[in-house]
């Protein structure tokens, strides 16, 4: 009986876990989509720019890490 528990919680730990990889797999697509990003020292602090066109950066932070 108690081998049936420790399946029962294995099988839950294994498949929460494929749920996250594929969320993070599915985040980490996207990421490929987007300009890449530095990190610029002002006088006030720092501020995030494309690397392409030099512009500042905006944008809304991705869904994971809002939750």
């Amino acid at each position: 009986m108690s081998n049936i528990k420790w399946v029962d919680e294995a099988l839950y730990f294994l498949i929460e876990f494929l749920d996250e990889l594929k969320d993070d797999s599915e985040r980490l697509k996207t990421a490929f989509e987007k300009p890449v990003l530095k990190v610029v020292r002002k006088a006030r602090g720092y501020e995030l720019v494309d690397i392409e066109t030099g512009e500042e950066a905006f944008g809304e932070p991705p869904a994971g890490l809002t939750q």
